[in-house]
């Protein structure tokens, strides 16, 4: 996707997060919302807080100059020194949205999308620095996408988290080029949900530049 298409990455990041929203609703994964998942010490509950906690990241993003600039790898190595914050974020989201919590999640989405219609500058500023407005979308698509298969896997026995093609070919491609960047070689052949896998660190991997956040 070229990173001249703002309108299209935006409304990618609007109907991935509408489909996992709908995944969401569905009496068998709100039966099993206090489940645990996949993360340690996560419940499905707190992956979906988190989740409608990465809207919160949207509405503050900002313009930004592009001296600054830092490239996507870089940007999501920020993660790991920011663990325990973001997990404590998201405990303390989970808690206060209490029985609000879908209607809480539609809020924080729906204020997320809408700051970032009004944010037309090409360079902005997210809590881990500056980047491209477009690789700052990325982001929010790789958190999804990202999560959005920790729930599925967390849940195997339901139906999967629906999955965008194209939100999953644009953060492969995006740690692909992370990838080459640590490297300077090709990633691994591999499906496009194997490859996120690896370079999230959901799954062993023999390689030792992975994972990459």
């Amino acid at each position: 996707m070229p990173s001249d298409a703002p309108d299209r990455y935006d409304a990618l990041l609007a109907d991935q997060w509408y489909a996992i929203r709908a995944w969401a609703a569905s009496p068998p994964v709100v039966q099993r919302i206090q489940a645990p998942s996949v993360l340690e010490g996560w419940t499905v509950r707190d992956l979906l807080a988190h989740l409608g906690r990465s809207f919160t990241a949207v509405e503050a993003a900002r313009p930004a100059p592009e001296a600054e600039l830092r490239t996507v790898l870089e940007y999501v190595t920020g993660y790991a020194e920011a663990a325990g914050e973001i997990a404590q974020g998201t405990r303390e989201l989970a808690a206060t949205l209490d029985r609000e919590f879908f209607s809480g999640l539609d809020e924080l989405a729906r204020r997320g999308l809408t700051a970032l219609s009004r944010l037309p500058d090409p360079v902005v500023r997210g809590p881990r620095g500056v980047l491209r407005r477009a690789d700052f979308v990325t982001t929010r698509l790789l958190e999804l996408v990202v999560h959005g298969d920790d729930l599925t896997r967390s849940l195997p026995d339901l139906e999967p988290v629906p999955l965008l093609p194209e939100a999953v070919e644009l953060v492969a491609a995006t740690l692909a080029a992370a990838y080459r960047e640590r490297t300077g070689n090709p990633s691994p052949t591999r499906d496009a949900i194997t490859w996120i896998r690896a370079a999230a660190g959901r799954v062993p991997d023999p390689d030792p530049a992975l994972p990459l956040f």
